[in-house]
């Protein structure tokens, strides 16, 4: 077998590099050389560096082999016309690297690197590792190339150009770097050819505001995007005859696109315009463990499908690739991979031992599974395949590379067409349901500017739209920078607008301990127009604000009162908490009303100078009325009326319930306010000796029932009236904007949640439930719509053997399970809180701050729906210890039976909680003494320890989990990197280690399927782990992909009347269930025989 060999040019008709004869060589060797010395090829210089000061354009530096530690700065000579050649000899052995330091994995110096600033630059042959930088950076250095280099392992980048005219990276190798493999950055036409890029932390290939830039014959494999393009000039990149595995495919940010995702080739295709003669698939790439990045090429049969993807039999940018390799050999398919530079002779990657006739040009997947069902070793993985005969090979080795023991082996292999399509999203009304027309999640509160522009603030969206500004019509108009945003700038409660600024008050995390948070209440002002901050003058002699700080008012510094981010809040701890409560605006001054020191305090809009404060009980909302006086809800009971100077008028509003918002507006200027605790608007004449109330809209949801415009589970929240009269809601409880005419008709309505944990009950196919919201699917049309809350009941619904209806709360932040009953139906629908099982307690009021685990179980044994004391069973006191992992990864289900499941994280085992029995009331009762081991601690070598699991009809169940030395799983601890299926008895039937990290696992009696974390991206398998296909959003959702960050953000089951499979899957980025249908199911067509291996 031979080793890698590097072609010297390839595409050589559009830029081949012709070096010419050089006007000096000098020579470098760190182990024989002196930076005394000539730099002939007798007498070599020592450093790199020495070497650039003496060469000249024209020159060529040869280094020998050797690790060399030092950063090479290639500058000066700003109008070189010839080319300086930097090589290695031979190529390949020249390693830049950080110096040893004295301890055992520390290093002197962590910065060897390349640094070129002189145009006409050639890079050949280098290695360099471990920097914290780039590993090669192209700065104003136009006509740069970099050749056979490996960049492996760097903090940054592989190769960075920047703002330059041309630049080419070819036949180099980028591997596990922290950024990208490639980058260009604000330059323009750059080429990257015959590149292979593995493992790269941000994307194979990143472009940024580069038009111009040409990419083909590239290998991109496992990186967490493949190709990324962004910013201007995306249009006028080109990109194609590339392979791409693994990961992300593509990612595209412009103007027309703002921040779209493609998962699969297809989308990316789609998305970008790019890439039609790429391909897709595992490059079966040789031993990259050690180092071996060459893909396979047996003699025939199945080779890796580098071997088409390439250039040569095609035509790109109006030049025909090459058809020989370095030696004028032909580029067979059979034999010579054109992707990723990487040529070689190869015996093949075993002996066929068997062969398949594809029916079709389709899809391949290939495993050899053990007597037991265990899958020893993935052959092929959703391979591209032709029609026809395809020999496959196997090298008798597992998946870990060891020699597998003697004896008979069951080979399987299915050929297929199936497909998974984004069949649309529930949960997001937008239109479309991403991108600027995404609806922010659980609006807080709106304000409304003279001309009908609203603008709203949220206390989180997971997309950063903190702040939205809206024309009359609802059409967003802009978003503000992300900062403002979350935990990063502040959780939105209130919000005003004087038609020039936009003033936000949010409470800002200031400060995080033991996963406390403490916070500090602010106002921030923008641009009406814009949206960018509008900072305040800075007053002379102060110090300048710190970056996006400068716009920033004080209210309260940070309290000492922490936030308990798993804790329930009551009313009044979450308003002292987040005590920014109300803002309005005159012609002067920004009002804010301090709930957390009882005061009202006004600032001048222009300077931020604090004008006046005064005190008032409790106070929330606050409008100003036409003739400047102030309204302001204050002690959950009243509106009053104030002067600006602080005095009571007298006049006001009592006997309320817990008004909320304030505000004027209307033809008549009239004051309208929410009242929060009866889920109503209020219109009052403020004008006369006493407030007249003009008329009542709107009521609060006794319970659980359909959804209606005029009803509220958590508001009116956010309350304004336009010029004209027009009221504009929202409702936090069903995460809803109402927007009605003067008359109060629904105009407009708007939605989104965080549309998680999905689930179907296939007797009710066409109804998806997320935590407490039920929504009305058409499958034919793809519409939807949220018909009915649960509040305050959630879950899993489950119809269990007494024949009544119940919800499963799974997980949540008591680390158990709380169980209701659903009593009545239609408009009589109540829930009852009936039954818990825990691992943590919060106090029988669900308030408690859930610092101290226990075990135990409660019944709702006289029926009211409230926990109680003498009807707690305490199985495992209390003890200040937390058990099981939290509202993310519960580690709990409940199969058909209502049996409860956990996978127990402290005795590394699964265990079942049978249901003994109802009472009077129809509570189920649990007991933790009866729970059954049905599955113990892993003794195997695998040490699978679970996580999370699924129960289909069959009795079997999948569970997700980590194996031993694969635990890592990142951001999303809640997931596992293994999925094992097990029969009812707890005999474990396989363990299918996965390629990724993922969050969540689905059944659906036939297939399973996994879920990414940090793409949503969608794998589905076999019932025996063969892979199938993956899906990702498509055009429906945007190519937008968010994140799957909930162990039940998956749920696959087929429609039993269109007899068609479907998969929902959470897609936290823009709040929305994503579904993918499957298509091609019908051309599944399996094999397989056995392979028996010898002593």
């Amino acid at each position: 077998m031979r080793r890698i060999l590097f072609p010297a040019s390839v595409l050589v008709s559009l830029w081949s590099l012709c070096l010419p004869a050089f006007a000096g060589r000098y020579c470098v060797s760190v182990n024989a050389g002196d930076d005394a010395n000539s730099g002939a090829a007798e007498s070599p210089l020592r450093t790199i560096g020495r070497a650039v000061q003496v060469a000249k354009p024209g020159d060529e530096v040869v280094v020998a082999a050797g690790v060399y530690h030092e950063v090479v700065n290639i500058g000066g000579h700003p109008d070189a016309t010839e080319r300086t050649v930097f090589r290695a000899d031979p190529v390949g052995s020249v390693l830049l690297r950080g110096e040893p330091g004295e301890k055992a994995g520390e290093r002197k110096t962590e910065r060897c690197r390349i640094v070129v600033r002189r145009p006409n630059v050639t890079v050949i042959g280098f290695d360099v590792r471990d920097t914290e930088e780039h590993a090669v950076e192209f700065v104003e250095s136009p006509g740069a190339v970099a050749d056979r280099c490996t960049f492996r392992d760097n903090k940054l980048d592989g190769v960075f150009f920047f703002r330059q005219d041309g630049g080419r990276v070819e036949n180099c190798l980028a591997v596990g770097n922290g950024r990208h493999g490639i980058w260009f950055l604000g330059m323009q036409n750059g080429v990257a050819v015959s590149n292979t890029l593995y493992g790269n932390g941000a994307s194979g290939i990143a472009v940024g505001n580069s038009p111009g830039v040409i990419l083909f014959d590239n290998l991109l494999a496992q990186n967490s995007v493949g190709l990324h393009f962004t910013g201007e000039g995306t249009a006028t990149v080109r990109s194609d005859h590339n392979l791409l595995a693994g990961g992300v495919l593509g990612h595209r940010s412009d103007a027309v696109w703002q921040e779209a995702n493609a998962g699969t080739l297809e989308d990316w295709q789609e998305l970008s315009g790019q890439d039609a003669h790429s391909l897709k698939g595992d490059p079966l790439l040789r031993d990259t463990a050690n180092g071996d990045f060459q893909p396979s090429a047996p003699p025939a049969g199945v080779w890796s499908p580098a071997a088409t993807a390439g250039l040569w039999a095609a035509e790109f940018a109006g030049q025909r690739a090459p058809t020989g390799d370095l030696q004028g050999r032909s580029k067979s398919a059979a034999i010579y991979p054109a992707v990723g530079a990487l040529y070689a002779e190869s015996t093949g990657r075993g002996t066929p031992f068997a062969s398949v006739a594809v029916p079709f040009t389709g899809r391949v997947s290939v495993g050899v599974f053990d007597a037991s069902g265990q899958m020893v070793r993935e052959l092929l993985r959703d391979y591209p395949a032709p029609k026809g005969m395809r020999d496959l090979y196997w090298d008798q080795r597992d998946d870990q590379g060891r020699a597998v023991p003697p004896g008979k082996y069951e080979w399987r292999a299915v050929a297929h067409q199936v497909r998974g399509r984004d069949d649309g999203s529930v949960g997001d009304s937008g239109d479309p349901p991403y991108g600027k027309t995404n609806v922010p999640t659980g609006i807080s509160s709106l304000a409304v500017d003279s001309a009908g522009n609203y603008y709203t603030t949220t206390f989180w969206d997971e997309a950063g739209y903190g702040v939205v500004k809206y024309n009359p019509e609802g059409k967003a108009q802009w978003v503000p920078p992300f900062y403002i945003r979350n935990v990063a700038g502040g959780y939105g409660q209130t919000i005003a607008t004087d038609g020039k600024y936009v003033f936000v008050g949010l409470a800002r995390n200031v400060r995080e301990e033991k996963g406390n948070r403490y916070l500090s209440d602010q106002s921030r002002r923008l641009d009406c127009a814009t949206g960018q901050p509008a900072d305040f003058p800075v007053p002379e002699g102060a110090d300048k604000p710190k970056v996006n700080e400068g716009n920033v008012l004080i209210v309260n510094p940070v309290k000492e009162q922490p936030w308990i981010p798993h804790q329930n809040l009551g009313s009044e701890a979450s308003r002292r908490l987040f005590a920014a409560r109300g803002l309005a605006c005159d012609a002067t001054r920004l009002w804010v009303s301090n709930y957390f020191r009882s005061k009202v305090e006004a600032y001048d809009k222009e300077t931020g100078r604090k004008l006046v404060e005064f005190d008032v009980d409790r106070p929330m909302g606050l409008g100003v009325s036409p003739v400047g006086s102030l309204w302001i809800c204050n002690r959950g009971d009243r509106v009053s009326e104030y002067t600006v100077e602080g005095k009571p008028t007298g006049q006001g509003i009592l006997a309320l319930n817990d008004p909320y918002q304030a505000t004027f507006g209307g033809h008549d200027h009239h004051l309208y306010l929410g009242e929060l605790g009866a889920g109503r608007v209020l219109e009052y004449d403020v004008t006369g000796t006493a407030p007249k109330l003009v008329r009542s809209f709107g009521r609060k949801a006794a319970g659980p029932g359909r959804v209606l415009p005029e009803v509220f589970w958590d508001g009116p929240q956010g309350l304004a009236v336009d010029a004209q009269g027009r009221l504009t809601l929202s409702d936090p409880g069903t995460a809803r904007i109402l927007r009605y005419t003067p008359d109060l008709k629904l105009w407009q309505s708007y939605t989104s949640d965080f549309v998680t944990a999905p689930f179907v009950d296939e007797r009710n196919p066409d109804v998806l439930l997320s935590n407490d919201r039920q929504y009305e699917v058409d499958y034919n049309t793809g519409k939807w719509e949220f018909s009915h809350s649960l509040a305050p009941a959630k879950g899993i619904r489950r119809t269990l053997p007494n024949g009544r209806d119940y919800l499963f709360d799974l997980g949540g932040h008591r680390m158990g399970v709380v169980v209701w009953a659903l009593e009545g139906a239609g408009d009589n629908l109540r829930v009852r809180k009936c039954a818990m099982a825990g691992g943590r307690w919060m106090g029988n009021d669900d308030l408690g701050e859930g610092t101290q685990a226990a075990q135990y179980t409660w019944q709702d044994t006289n029926g009211n729906g409230r926990v109680e004391d003498d009807e707690m069973v305490w199985e495992k006191p209390l003890d200040g210890k937390q058990y099981y992992m939290s509202a993310l990864a519960p580690g709990w289900w409940v199969d058909k039976d209502g049996a409860l499941w956990l996978c127990d994280q402290v005795t590394k085992s699964i265990m079942r909680f049978p249901v003994l029995g109802y009472d009077a009331h129809g509570s189920p009762r649990y007991k933790w003494a009866k729970a059954v081991t049905v599955v113990p601690a892993d003794p195997s070598p695998w040490k699978f320890v679970p996580t999370n699991l699924k129960t289909t009809p069959t009795g079997d169940f999948y569970v997700q989990g980590t194996v031993e030395g694969n635990r890592d799983m990142k951001w999303f601890w809640m997931g596992g990197t293994a999925v094992a299926r097990f029969a009812p008895d707890g005999t474990r039937r396989w363990l299918h280690v996965l390629p990724r990290v993922t969050v969540s696992t689905a059944a659906d009696g036939t297939f399973w399927y996994t879920g990414e974390g940090n793409t949503a991206k969608v794998t589905m398998y076999t019932d025996d782990g063969l892979m199938l296909c993956e899906m990702a959003p498509g055009k429906p959702s945007g190519f937008v992909s968010g994140w799957i960050d909930h162990a039940l953000g998956l749920y696959a089951f087929r429609h039993p009347t269109l007899k068609r499979h479907y998969v929902y899957a959470e897609e936290d980025y823009y709040g929305k269930s994503i579904r993918y249908r499957l298509e091609g199911v019908e051309t599944m067509k399996q094999f397989s025989g056995t392979v028996e291996v010898r002593q």
